[in-house]
């Protein structure tokens, strides 16, 4: 086939216009269409069926129209055996994209030669919605249809005992475009791969290396931002508008995130096969596991409370504030808080102020690319802070229990006060 032409969409109404008008070229070609061809019992059929799907649908492109152009070589136009060959190799090629797509559509043939070339060439009208109402899965694509149309053409040619010779040949010139990673075509389409989809194949690999290594280490849906934006990867233009990235207005999930990495735009469910409620899930699993942890890390022993030259881990649990403001007749007893440290509960409440301080910074849209930057960072360090003092708080159930750590705390910090940072 020496043309494979695929038109974006078109309206079911346009489709019947574009078929019954009379003949382009009267004058060699007095009948505008030779043949006609239908997998519904006809034509009229095939227009019911198609009515009823597009009036059970909101999808916005009701017919893809594919074109399909046979050179003399192949096919003598005036040649009634080649009329119906023509129109057989067009049929099995739109009944084995249909089934590369696992879909079954309403579809109508016309083959025609009425063209200032006088070439015999077949216009395909395909049934975009199907009988659930949604619309064909990504669409036409001219590089797969080409593979598809070369497979085909090249097994009925030996079938029929005719010559591969233009075939062939077509298909040489296309190899050279892919290896050159060319790919520009006549009339502004591509039958081959342009540097740009290489470089776009390269690019959605290293995008789905960093959201998978940056879903295994996040415990919170700003920290699995952040170390995506950290690699290079920001948010699409859409969304990255006041609207939540996450939920829909009626509170669902949504399906996905659009990203973009040097120049190349994919999408999270694409990347990694997983919807924003299973991201969300990971998520919620990597802060459980971390939060268990941490209990254990501060976990001690009471049998270890009391060893003298115990090391103690440091912690942002204790703040050490300056002793010699302390008044001297402070006593530090089994039942008195030790005033050199804030309570557990001071601390958490300090910080959540500090989350409450920073969440309002980041409602204002002006703030520049950097500044926002800096304030999720904080935002992060401020609620692992938190993590840690709810942990350590949940260790300490009573009052008194927390005053004795405090204290067993603050024996330690002192008596190793030159291992200490200042």
């Amino acid at each position: 086939m020496s043309t494979l032409y695929v038109e974006g969409s078109t309206s079911l109404k346009r489709a019947l216009i574009y078929l019954s008008e009379p003949s382009h070229n009267p004058t060699k070609v007095p009948q505008r269409n030779l043949l006609v061809y239908t997998n519904c019992d006809d034509p009229t059929g095939f227009m019911i069926a198609t009515q009823w799907r597009i009036s059970q649908s909101q999808v916005k492109n009701q017919i893809y129209s594919i074109r399909l152009s046979f050179s003399r070589g192949e096919f003598d136009p005036s040649n009634h055996i080649d009329q119906y060959q023509a129109l057989d190799v067009t049929r099995t090629f739109t009944e084995e994209w249909l089934k590369s797509k696992n879909i079954m559509r309403p579809y109508l043939i016309a083959l025609q030669a009425d063209g200032q070339s006088g070439l015999l060439h077949s216009h395909i009208y395909i049934c975009n919605p199907g009988d659930n109402g949604e619309g064909i899965s990504k669409g036409v694509s001219a590089l797969q249809m080409q593979d598809i149309n070369d497979k085909v053409m090249t097994k009925f040619m030996l079938d029929h005992g005719r010559s591969t010779e233009i075939q062939d040949e077509l298909i040489r010139h296309k190899r050279l475009r892919d290896k050159n990673a060319e790919g520009s075509a006549r009339r502004g389409y591509s039958y081959g791969k342009s540097k740009l989809n290489a470089k776009a194949k390269a690019n959605k690999e290293t995008m789905t290396k960093a959201l998978q290594e940056s879903l295994s280490k996040a415990v919170s849906k700003e920290q699995f931002i952040f170390l995506i934006r950290q690699q290079g990867i920001y948010l699409n233009r859409r969304s990255n508008g006041s609207d939540d990235l996450w939920l829909r207005k009626d509170g669902k999930y949504r399906k996905s995130i659009s990203l973009e990495y040097k120049g190349t735009k994919a999408r999270t469910a694409t990347l990694l096969h997983m919807d924003l409620k299973e991201i969300a899930d990971q998520i919620d699993k990597n802060a459980q596991a971390e939060h268990i942890s941490k209990v254990k890390d501060q976990y001690v022993p009471d049998k270890d409370l009391h060893k003298p030259h115990q090391n103690v881990r440091k912690s942002v649990v204790m703040r050490k504030i300056n002793l010699k403001n302390v008044p001297k007749n402070t006593t530090v007893g089994d039942n008195t808080p030790n005033p050199a440290f804030y309570s557990l509960k001071d601390l958490i409440g300090k910080n959540q102020a500090k989350l409450a301080a920073i969440n309002k910074q980041l409602e204002n849209n002006l703030l520049t690319k950097e500044k926002r930057q800096q304030l999720l960072a904080s935002k992060q360090q401020i609620s692992s802070e938190i993590g840690e003092l709810e942990s350590t708080l949940t260790v300490a159930t009573t009052k008194q229990q927390e005053q004795q750590m405090l204290y067993e705390f603050k024996q330690k910090f002192v008596q190793s006060d030159n291992e200490w940072e200042p």
